[in-house]
């Protein structure tokens, strides 16, 4: 599918580790959620039903997204989407689980490639957006890791452990232990919402941003329409990979909270038929814990260097830290 290159920006990324531990660290709760397989698994599908209802984000993909812009143009191929979302996934690894030095250059490569996404809002006359933007990178960092968060509680097994909601105490950690990954992409303290309950509060201030914009609805079924391209091309690894992703884009359903289906609409009267579909298909999440099966899906989703940054950060948490291992793990 891919080589390190399609993830690496600058040279290899330093795991964090006993002389530096970078901007987050062993005993964080964002550690262990980032380190379980599921959450690189699914992390684009659930990050994109939180995001795609919001205008200025859809102004984004639409006018500097090159898969879908391509797509829409009709020659577009489904391998161009698969790579952003692997990009989107892995790139910004090195920031969690790397050492300092590796943390800000990854960062500052990030504030450099959202800087220039800018325009006017398709359909508006003079309202601009701005990827860069504190406004946006904060809707962008709150959807990202809420999504992680959602995902972890969803489908992560562990040894012992099925998936279960973590103790508000510790939700509450997770999002002010991640204040500073928002500062490392140019956002000031004061904006970033630091627990659950400022968390909440952040997505009903901003609820007069979302709705739809000219051009939205036809890329969709644009991405669709590459996907058989490839299809006719018997690009056949394809085929199962547009399956299981199609799958996973209906457990990310399931998996976000019920205002959000709202916003999508969806109706309340498919909730609990989601809820089934979740139910049935946890179980078939539970095999990430084994390495051979974990790992490979994180090298092929994150890449390698994410692979190997996730490997050395569980062994770190696995040496004297079990207090905190057990309690970031309780259900």
């Amino acid at each position: 599918m891919s080589t390190t290159p399609l993830w690496r920006r600058g040279p290899a990324p330093q795991p964090a580790g006993p002389t530096d531990y970078g901007y987050f660290g062993p005993e964080t709760v964002i550690w262990r959620v980032i380190t379980h397989p599921v959450t690189s698994l699914m992390a684009f599908q659930t990050s994109s039903m939180l995001e795609i209802a919001h205008r200025h984000m859809q102004a984004v993909i639409l006018g500097h997204d090159r898969g879908v812009r391509a797509a829409i143009a009709g020659n577009g191929h489904v391998l161009q989407i698969l790579r952003r979302v692997q990009r989107t996934v892995g790139v910004p690894m090195p920031i969690l689980l790397g050492d300092t030095p590796t943390a800000d250059r990854v960062a500052s490569h990030l504030r450099r490639f959202h800087g220039g996404m800018t325009g006017v809002v398709p359909g508006s006359h003079s309202e601009r957006y701005d990827a860069g933007s504190p406004e946006l990178v904060v809707f962008a960092h709150v959807t990202i890791f809420h999504a992680f968060l959602r995902n972890y509680e969803a489908l992560a097994f562990g040894p012992g452990r099925r998936p279960a909601r973590l103790p508000q105490a510790q939700r509450d950690r997770y999002f002010q232990e991640l204040v500073p990954f928002a500062e490392l992409m140019g956002v000031p303290r004061a904006l970033v919402p630091d627990s659950t309950a400022a968390v909440a509060d952040y997505y009903a201030a901003i609820a007069g941003q979302y709705g739809e914009i000219p051009g939205h609805a036809q890329a969709r079924p644009a991405i669709r329409r590459a996907s058989l391209r490839a299809a006719r091309r018997q690009d056949l690894p394809l085929v199962p990979l547009a399956i299981a992703f199609t799958v996973s884009q209906l457990l990310a359903l399931a998996i976000v909270p019920r205002p959000v289906r709202r916003l999508l609409g969806i109706p309340a009267a498919l909730d609990p038929a989601l809820a089934a579909a979740l139910a049935a298909a946890r179980p078939g999440f539970a095999p990430l814990v084994l390495p051979t099966v974990g790992d490979r899906l994180t090298r092929t989703v994150a890449g390698p260097d994410a692979l190997r940054l996730i490997r050395a950060a569980r062994a770190t948490m696995a040496s004297p830290r079990e207090p905190v291992r057990e309690l970031a793990h309780a259900a």
